[in-house]
């Protein structure tokens, strides 16, 4: 009886043993090792493309010159991507199991959308920081006028009168006279260059441009606004003018660079 048992057992494990076998034969050599290579137009290499077998949940990247290799069977799917190029789903087949298959990615276009840039945001921002755009109170301006201004000590304030000839001649050509008139005129001038200084200077331009240093001082020399202009023009459209002019010099200081 122990005999007859013992006989089963070991006919069992032979019997297993050698079913095992075939069927890993079997399974081994239904599988093959997959050469390939992801290439794009004018046959360049696709660096780190990444590719998945579907079918056995395996993947792998491959190489800087496109590059790998990677075990599959007959009728796998793989999945190939890569960033700049098309996704991909390649059937793999027996016919190419002993060489080198090249795979071919198209180029992707990525829409990007348009983003603007200005210096003062949108245009209701500029509105809004044009509008509230308070200038310091400060007595610079009154400074700068006195300093161009001629020193004159005490002028009298004198009209010739047409009944003295002799005197109204003096007065036409004599050094003092001429600078009393100038003194006069300079005095009159005043209140406007106050006016334009409010209106037109360095740090409001520079507030609106960003510009410093000699970049500020060309700028200004380039918009080459009237005093006419200035005075009778809004301060918002004062503004908008400077912001186009701006606009212009960028350009102008770009080409300039480029033929540098």
């Amino acid at each position: 009886m122990i005999n007859s048992t013992l006989k089963i057992i070991c006919i069992t494990i032979v019997f297993a043993f050698h079913f095992n076998q075939s069927f890993g034969q079997e399974n081994t050599t239904s599988r093959f090792l997959f050469s390939g290579q992801i290439i794009t137009e004018g046959v360049r290499p696709v660096a780190l493309a990444h590719i998945i077998n579907v079918n056995s949940k395996t993947g792998m990247a491959s190489d800087t010159l496109g590059y790998f290799k990677m075990w599959v069977s007959e009728n796998d799917i793989l999945n190939i991507s890569a960033i700049g190029f098309e996704f991909i789903e390649y059937h793999v087949s027996l016919v190419h199991s002993d060489s080198l298959i090249e795979i071919y990615l198209n180029r992707r276009a990525y829409e990007i959308p348009e983003v603007s840039i200005s210096y003062f945001g949108t245009y209701k921002d500029f509105e809004y920081k044009v509008l509230n755009f308070k200038i310091k109170d400060e007595n610079i301006i009154n400074e700068l006028v006195l300093k161009e201004l001629p020193r004159v000590e005490n002028p009298k304030p004198y009209e010739p009168t047409l009944g003295s000839p002799i005197s109204l001649l003096y007065d036409l050509l004599s050094h003092e006279g001429k600078s009393r008139r100038k003194y006069m005129a300079l005095k009159e001038e005043e209140p406007l260059k106050l006016k334009i200084e409010a209106k037109y200077n360095r740090e409001i331009v520079k507030n609106i441009t960003g510009l410093e240093g000699q970049d500020l001082k060309e700028f200004m020399d380039t918009c080459n606004f009237s005093d006419s202009f200035i005075l009778n023009t809004s301060e918002y459209s004062l503004y908008a003018e400077i912001l186009k002019k701006f606009e212009g010099f960028k350009k102008t200081q770009k080409s300039s660079i480029v033929v540098e």
